[in-house]
């Protein structure tokens, strides 16, 4: 069941963006290695074939990430005050995509819970704009209710959302335009979340085949 909400979630990303032509502009279009389609599909299969054509177009060779095992040893037993409760991922491809992923979820004395996705989408740019579009565009909004901005974190580009209703706190940041980290948590401050996900060893991650 989580490997088919996954990959429908990233076909349907590849299906939105596929959709997209060159009349448009979209916050894709700012992102030049991405391939992209003169002509939108009419159909979910159609956008899977010309997934399958953007693929062969980057060099005919499906990108290969590392098994989700491999991305569960980045995630620690221990955060900051934060404990490893749960770890769980995933491996898997559909019309030679292939995407990885590992999940963990952190608890506090408190009861406080912080959620970890680490993705491998091995470096294709199609996938990687389906699920991480706000790497290509900068934001910065705020009101009564929160704020969303983009910017940096360690040196690598991240997406900041907070809501002050229930405090809750959502991170992203792509590393090494190939490995994409989303923690969430609720009742907690955005230092509370940068601190889990440094946790995590950026560096070694950015430099895994």
């Amino acid at each position: 069941m989580k490997t088919t909400k996954t990959f429908l979630l990233l076909l349907t990303g590849i299906f939105f963006y596929s959709c997209s032509n060159d009349k448009q502009q979209s916050v894709n279009e700012t992102a030049t290695d991405i391939p992209t389609s003169s002509t939108a599909p009419r159909s979910v299969q159609e956008a899977m074939k010309q997934a399958e054509d953007a693929i062969q177009k980057q060099g005919g060779q499906p990108a290969q990430p590392v098994n989700f095992r491999e991305l569960q040893q980045f995630l620690p037993e221990n955060a900051g005050l934060y404990t490893r409760s749960n770890l769980s991922g995933e491996t898997a491809g559909a019309v030679g995509i292939t995407i990885s992923k590992a999940e963990a979820t952190y608890k506090n004395a408190q009861g406080k819970t912080v959620r970890i996705d680490l993705v491998d989408t091995g470096g294709l740019g199609m996938t990687q704009m389906s699920m991480a579009a706000w790497a290509s565009i900068s934001v910065d909004k705020e009101d009564d209710k929160g704020y969303e901005r983009t910017g940096q974190m360690d040196g690598y580009k991240s997406l900041e959302k907070y809501k002050k209703l229930r405090s809750e706190c959502d991170l992203s940041i792509l590393v090494g335009n190939r490995f994409i980290i989303n923690a969430s948590g609720r009742d907690c401050s955005m230092d509370d979340l940068k601190t889990v996900v440094r946790s995590i060893d950026l560096k070694k991650l950015e430099g895994l085949k």
